[in-house]
């Protein structure tokens, strides 16, 4: 009897030592359950892109779709402008290689015999479906297009409220304008996207203007599904993220490196290409592909522009895909804790291989799933259960 009773006794020190881990399991428990959940809603939200852009190019690149290559065509800018008749001979040669878009960094020069000639090459590059994106200067007259931005601003007291720049001019539905960020109003290593007019209306910049013709889950009809949510988060049509600052720019992100060709070099490739000349690695150089002719200077925000367009060319899997797997992980994790070491290992395993071909798998397609929690959650079936700890006693 006297046996007996100090088994059960809770003085006996082995009862203590039970107690102990016994809490302190439930805890580790409980605290995955909630990282469960906050790597669910971070993931969501894209504060993992660096993570997921590592693991993305963790494959070979036949497995994986590749964004539009971003290529800067270099050459000279005026105090005025972008001289029309380099204009006109960059337009020329790229209408023959088709790129997706033609970014002009800079507004025109006045050049009363050029312009006929430019705004000929113009039309014809329209008729080739290349989208040629050139920025507006700001005046009382000026008609910007408009901004499909549906936005959620939080109390003032949370210290989130934006300070966007106030421009000359007026939104239209039959304005195609979008305004030219000055070295005064943007700083280094930063795109900025927007502007407003004395009416609070969002205005776009010559980059928004480019990432959204760039982005085809920006084409209609997705064109009304675009948020910003407290100021800072802007969330695509296909559920990827760009984090904006108080001063409507592009937050900075990881760079790409960008690729530089010089005005005169492409000028001399394109003339020994209608010689008869054959250079596909050339031709392959260009098409699909975003170019921006602008100066060397400005190679820094191509490089931006680069990581940008990469970050919203991937889809994320919808948001009650996402609810649901989280609610899964936690699901197992409750259901095996009971559960003998061999088996919360194999579901562990079975969790981790089904995880690595699913994302692998919709990576292929285009899409990002959300690995992290399934990841986290085989981790806490590594760790021994309460079964575990109760049969080592």
């Amino acid at each position: 009897m006297s046996l007996y009773y100090l088994q059960g006794s809770a003085d006996h020190p082995d009862a203590g030592h039970k107690h102990k881990t016994t809490l302190l399991r439930r805890v580790i428990l409980w605290l995955g359950i909630m990282g469960i959940i906050t790597l669910s809603l971070f993931q969501g939200f894209g504060a993992f892109w660096s993570l997921e852009r590592w693991a993305i190019h963790l494959m070979p690149k036949a497995w994986r779709p590749e964004p539009h290559k971003v290529i800067l065509l270099q050459t000279d800018r005026e105090d005025s402008g972008l001289n029309a008749m380099n204009v006109a001979m960059a337009l020329r040669g790229l209408g023959k290689l088709h790129p997706s878009e033609i970014v002009l960094d800079g507004v025109i020069t006045s050049d009363q015999e050029t312009m006929p000639l430019l705004s000929d090459i113009l039309a014809r590059t329209g008729n080739e479906n290349i989208t040629v994106i050139q920025p507006s200067l700001p005046y009382p007259g000026a008609l910007y297009r408009p901004v499909p931005l549906c936005r959620y601003d939080p109390p003032e007291w949370l210290g989130l409220s934006s300070d966007w720049m106030v421009l000359d001019g007026s939104l239209s539905n039959h304005g195609s304008g979008c305004f030219l960020p000055t070295p005064s109003t943007e700083k280094k290593d930063e795109l900025n996207l927007f502007a407003e007019t004395k009416y609070g209306e969002t205005i776009p910049s010559l980059w928004w203007a480019t990432l959204t013709a760039s982005a085809t889950s920006m084409r209609e009809p997705y064109l009304h599904s675009l948020w910003l949510l407290g100021g800072r988060i802007m969330l695509f049509p296909n559920r990827s993220t760009l984090y904006i600052d108080a001063k409507g720019s592009a937050a900075m992100t990881a760079k790409e490196s960008a690729r530089m060709e010089h005005l005169d070099d492409f000028l001399l490739q394109m003339e020994q290409k209608e010689r008869g000349v054959l250079s596909p690695g050339f031709d392959a150089l260009w098409e699909h592909a975003m170019v921006v002719l602008g100066t060397d200077a400005d190679l820094g925000k191509v490089a931006m522009l680069s990581a940008l367009s990469e970050r919203i060319f991937w889809n994320h899997s919808p948001f009650p895909f996402q609810v649901s797997s989280a609610l899964l992980c936690v699901i197992l994790v409750l259901l095996l804790d009971q559960q003998s070491r061999l088996v919360r290992l194999g579901v562990a395993l079975l969790l981790l291989v089904t995880t690595k071909a699913g994302t692998i798998i919709a990576v292929r397609h285009g899409i990002i799933i959300p690995f992290l929690p399934p990841l986290l959650t085989a981790l806490l079936l590594i760790l021994p259960g309460s079964r575990s700890k109760s049969a080592d006693h």
